[in-house]
């Protein structure tokens, strides 16, 4: 027999801040800067000295398709 599970996930913003991501996953800031340098965090394409964004729709929707 075959489980289901249903959900609704709701993304407030579609990218963050790396000060906004490590808020809301309780990461700290150097693992996250070695994460995104082995890309494991999803960024937005950045320009010069623009802020790194993380696509948080797309982290979001990774962290969901992971098995549980």
């Amino acid at each position: 027999m075959t489980t289901i599970y249903q959900f609704n996930i709701n993304v407030d913003t579609p990218v963050v801040t790396t000060t906004e991501f490590c808020r809301r996953t309780g990461m700290k800031e150097p693992t996250l800067k070695e994460k995104i340098k082995n890309g494991e965090i999803p960024t937005m394409p950045k320009r010069g000295k623009e802020l790194i964004l993380i696509n948080w729709a797309l982290y979001t929707k990774q962290a969901l398709s992971q098995p549980f």
